[in-house]
């Protein structure tokens, strides 16, 4: 895909796929400490626009299985949600920054798809990932409105090594509530955004 350009500057271009089990949870990543945007930082899977891909979508599913092995989807399994513009400031010694324009797109998974099985045996970037887990949306509040009474518990949860095992452990709900710019670690406003734009839609319009 070819760039855009906003008053004469280029508009990175990127695409992040919101996948969601039967059971209504998303699975969330955790970015890496190293990682140059957003680091710790918890995020649905997704990623750049490559000039070699062929739409925003199938950027989308490049970075999925990219990030947490899953494949064999393909354009026609995800639904495009909201396109999201956005700037941020890089830390010191780095490029500068960028516009960015974000395509969100929703993943359903059937039924017959284990979730858990896949969390147990799924291959990740180690360079991406420090982190994984099947999250309940509704655990989810926006970081625009007060959150639930303190109700925090722990919720099982893959860690990644800098080579790629995994282990079972398990993490606090509080470290993945937005918003991430206030803290530097929990879920950044646009993937929080996505999972609400999600929660709506479950309760017909009514938030």
């Amino acid at each position: 895909m070819d760039g855009l350009r906003k008053q004469g500057k280029p508009v990175r271009l990127a695409s992040s796929i919101m996948v969601v089990d039967s059971n209504e949870r998303v699975l969330l990543t955790k970015r890496g400490s190293a990682m140059r945007t957003f680091p710790n930082g918890w995020v649905l899977p997704g990623g750049s626009v490559d000039p070699t891909d062929t739409s925003w979508a199938s950027a989308g599913l490049r970075e999925l299985e990219e990030e947490t092995g899953l494949s064999g989807f393909t354009e026609s399994d995800v639904s495009l949600m909201f396109l999201w513009e956005s700037s941020c400031d890089p830390p010191p010694g780095t490029p500068p920054a960028t516009h960015m324009l974000l395509a969100f797109y929703i993943l359903k998974l059937p039924p017959t798809f284990d979730p858990d099985a896949y969390l147990r045996t799924a291959t990740f970037s180690p360079r991406e990932v420090s982190h994984a887990a099947w999250v309940p949306v509704a655990s989810i509040h926006a970081c625009t409105r007060p959150p639930p009474p303190a109700t925090d518990e722990s919720i099982p949860a893959v860690s990644v090594t800098p080579t790629g095992s995994t282990a079972a452990v398990e993490i606090l709900l509080s470290d993945i509530q937005p918003p991430y710019a206030l803290k530097d670690y929990g879920l950044s406003a646009a993937h929080e955004k996505a999972i609400d734009v999600y929660k709506y839609s479950l309760h017909g319009g009514q938030k």
